[in-house]
């Protein structure tokens, strides 16, 4: 792999410019030096201070930031809107604090496409701001790198073997002329390397299907409880009303119907008791079958079947 072979010399040299082991340091390590380098221009400044804030999950202190940049009116050749390491912060936060990406979207609209890379990454930032990002080819491996720093859990089985698809083709490094996209595949070849050894995704996948399967039976089975004791009780009333009520005198009818209103046993309030009924029922059985779906999907008891 030119990765493995090329990575320590290739990193080691960017280190020497302004602001960059701040963010190979996130990048690779997600770690950050709580006080800036010296000497660093504004941008770099922010770029600290964004990184700063995603780490500590700082919501306040990225609004601030993402605030003061999101009243400024960029043109083609303003400096902050054309660095892709400050661009791709103010996604990753915007993704980690949900925050809403239209007015980013019409930013980097702006940006300069001089070249087939730049165009690459435009496309990209486009993508991730509009909230359709493309998980397949060139794009795998950015898209990988941008959900293992904002949203792990939108990190699959597909998306590891497409980068990993993608990676694998690659013939020379530095791939690109373009550092921010060397830098991106590097950390998504290490990213490839930590979640298949000895991590297993697929087993994530599996569960989160589990989950989904067991969620849909549970509630078809629940419903077919309800309904179904509503059928009983709907043909018991029938049979107490035909057998029973209209063999009682007028004033021990009006006392029925008047003792059935107060305890609220009308047939409409019993039909609305039917959704807290349903998920009194789906409780009783997630409690019977040992499945808690808020963790690991099986009980401890289930944990310790397995493993013996």
């Amino acid at each position: 792999m030119v990765f493995i072979e090329f990575k320590s010399s290739y990193l080691d040299s960017l280190r020497n410019f302004p602001g960059m082991t701040e963010i190979l340091d996130y990048i690779f390590l997600q770690t950050l030096n709580p006080k800036p380098e010296q000497n660093l221009q504004n941008l770099d400044n922010d770029v600290h201070f964004l990184i700063q804030a995603i780490l500590n999950k700082d919501v306040g202190a990225f609004n601030q930031i993402e605030s003061a940049y999101s009243r400024k009116n960029p043109v083609a050749d303003s400096p902050w809107i054309n660095n892709n390491y400050l661009i791709f912060l103010l996604l990753i936060g915007q993704q980690l604090f949900l925050k809403d990406s239209t007015w980013l979207k019409k930013a980097i609209e702006v940006r300069r496409r001089s070249n087939e890379e730049s165009s690459f990454i435009y496309d990209f930032f486009i993508s991730i701001s509009v909230g359709s990002p493309n998980s397949k080819g060139q794009f795998a491996p950015l898209y990988l790198t941008y959900c293992h720093l904002s949203n792990k859990n939108a990190i699959t089985v597909t998306l590891i073997n497409n980068s990993l698809e993608e990676l694998c083709s690659i013939k020379r490094f530095p791939c690109y002329d373009n550092e921010f996209l060397n830098i991106i595949y590097l950390a998504a070849f290490e990213i490839c390397l930590r979640y298949k050894v000895p991590i297993d995704v697929n087993s994530a996948e599996r569960l989160s299907l589990f989950k989904t399967k067991i969620q849909k039976r549970v509630s078809s089975l629940a419903n077919i409880i309800v309904y179904a004791g509503y059928l009983v009780l709907m043909i018991g009333i029938w049979m107490f009303i035909k057998k029973v009520f209209y063999g009682l005198t007028e004033s021990w009818q009006n006392r029925i119907i008047t003792i059935a209103s107060f305890a609220g046993l009308t047939i409409l309030e019993i039909f609305k008791a039917r959704i807290t009924l349903r998920k009194s029922i789906e409780k009783s059985l997630y409690s019977y079958l040992g499945i808690n779906l808020l963790t690991e999907g099986f009980s401890d008891e289930q944990r310790q079947m397995k493993n013996s």
